[in-house]
């Protein structure tokens, strides 16, 4: 009999503790996370573990599920600050073009086609050294047998290769000029005469 009675005796306070937990639930639910720590709180100090325990779990469910948001708006962020990149570099504006990949790329410096971008924009501008450092920093990133990844990959040889182009071009220029100078440099002066060396020179 009085096992019965301890029996029904826990039944009973389990059900009191699964209704406690219901009801703080439900009266915390528009509640903020500070607010929920402290009814946490409360009920730890109460003595009612599990619907301080419940609280605290709920807590941590908010967290994760703003995590979650977070990264979801920040790779939303990461993507379009990439694709006006690519906006911008079309309209011949190369300097927003190269700002707005740097601003992809400080949210994640994974995202290639950020450095794909921020090195197209580079070139544009005719800085190829640090376009090259770009090209190189995607090739890092990137890894064979993804699909995704090849095609970056073959679009970076491409790149590659425009600047190694446009570098021997440039050196090339380079070198016109300066013969061009030296040229002009060696050519002797013209001599002029005053009026009485024409003059001498007339009698003779």
């Amino acid at each position: 009999g009085g096992k019965n009675g301890r029996g029904v005796t826990t039944r009973a306070r389990a059900a009191d503790v699964d209704a406690r937990e219901c009801d703080a639930m439900s009266s915390t639910a528009s509640f903020s996370a500070r607010e929920r720590m402290a009814a946490g709180a409360h009920a730890y100090a109460s003595g009612d573990f599990a619907v301080a325990r419940a609280l605290f779990e709920d807590v941590i469910e908010d967290a994760e599920a703003a995590a979650t948001e977070r990264a979801r708006a920040d790779a939303d962020a990461v993507k379009a600050w990439s694709n006006i990149s690519a906006c911008e570099c079309a309209m011949g504006a190369y300097d927003e073009a190269q700002n707005a990949a740097e601003r992809a790329i400080a949210l994640d410096g994974t995202f290639a086609k950020a450095h794909v971008r921020r090195a197209r924009a580079l070139m544009e501008k005719r800085e190829y050294a640090r376009a090259r450092e770009s090209v190189k920093a995607c090739a890092a990133l990137t890894t064979t047998g993804d699909d995704g990844n090849d095609e970056v990959r073959k679009e970076l040889q491409r790149m590659l290769m425009d600047i190694d182009v446009c570098e021997a071009r440039g050196e090339g220029e380079k070198r016109k000029g300066l013969h061009a100078a030296m040229g002009a440099a060696v050519q002797p002066k013209p001599v002029f005469m005053n009026a009485s060396q024409k003059e001498g020179n007339g009698g003779k």
